[in-house]
């Protein structure tokens, strides 16, 4: 005995089968996933890329801070913080001369970034009179480190490297620190 809506048979012919719901197209297509426009190239919308974060390496760095230090120079940052004008000059410098597409938020999270890596160096540094090793890392034992990482766990990334670019960091930042705002 068989029925039309059975897909599969059974071996045994005694043993009923379920048949496959009868779903409506509303009903099937409430079952697939939504669809995110913003992660499909349909239409005008641009791709979204969430979670890819810009590489900065030791060169871009440098040609970050250059570019910092530039402006500066020009009095593109007369208080605190650049002008606009100068955040998209220095945008555009590091993206000519590296060859790389970073927007400004890309430029402005690794200025937050290097801001808050120097202002830890100098707390650092500034604790007492210390030793340096030629690479230019802290010259201390084995216990000053264990105090010193105990009372703030941020200071272990200096235990075997230098703030990068030392010398630009405290052109672009020192006077920023100095006057109390950071």
């Amino acid at each position: 005995m068989s029925r039309p809506y059975h897909l599969f048979f059974s071996s045994a012919p005694h043993t009923p089968q379920k048949p496959y719901p009868q779903l409506s197209l509303g009903s099937f297509l409430r079952t697939l996933p939504p669809i995110n426009h913003m992660e499909t190239n349909m239409g005008k919308v641009p791709v979204k890329r969430k979670g890819v974060r810009a590489k900065w390496d030791s060169n871009k760095t440098y040609v970050f801070l250059e570019a910092m230090v530039n402006e500066i120079a020009k009095g593109n940052r007369p208080t605190t913080t650049f002008r606009p004008a100068g955040w998209e000059n220095i945008k555009n410098a590091v993206n000519e001369k590296c060859q790389i597409d970073y927007n400004m938020k890309c430029i402005k999270n690794r200025h937050n970034e290097l801001r808050t890596e120097w202002t830890l160096w100098k707390k650092l540094v500034d604790r007492s009179s210390m030793g340096f090793h030629p690479n230019g890392t802290i010259n201390m034992d084995a216990q000053w480190w264990a105090d010193h990482i105990y009372e703030n766990p941020n200071f272990k990334k200096f235990e075997d490297k230098t703030a990068p670019h030392p010398d630009l960091l405290a052109q672009v930042f020192d006077p920023v620190i100095h006057y109390g705002v950071k």
